[in-house]
């Protein structure tokens, strides 16, 4: 019975929105932008805050916690940013639809604004 219980309450309302998703897609032409614009912004630090606000954690607990997903983050990062300098800016091709939001290093972004291939949003 547990297992039905952890299906219903975690897994099942991911895919219903995942279905709603799809339905209103397939129904309506929506424009992703600020679907996603909303979902960073503003939905996923405000699930973010409500775990954290939710958590039976103590303050000590949540303070190692920060501070090791900052030391991991920090880490991840310096680890990209070696493995870039490294191995240097792929020449690859890449096929992109126009409504395609891509997050890239300054340096990928750069050589695609160049080549008039990309446009910056900001």
């Amino acid at each position: 019975m547990a297992l039905i219980d952890i299906f219903v309450s975690a897994i099942l309302p991911i895919v219903l929105i995942a279905g709603v998703g799809f339905t209103l897609g397939r129904a309506k032409d929506v424009e992703p932008g600020p679907l996603n614009t909303a979902t960073v912004y503003v939905l996923a630090p405000a699930l973010v805050l409500h775990s954290l606000l939710d958590t039976g954690l103590g303050g000590e607990t949540l303070v190692r916690l920060a501070a090791a997903v900052t030391a991991f983050t920090l880490g991840m990062a310096a680890l990209v940013e070696l493995s870039g300098r490294l191995l240097g800016v792929d020449d690859r091709e890449y096929e992109l639809e126009s409504e395609d939001v891509v997050s890239l290093p300054a340096d990928n972004a750069e050589a695609l604004l160049q080549r008039e291939a990309a446009e910056r949003l900001w």
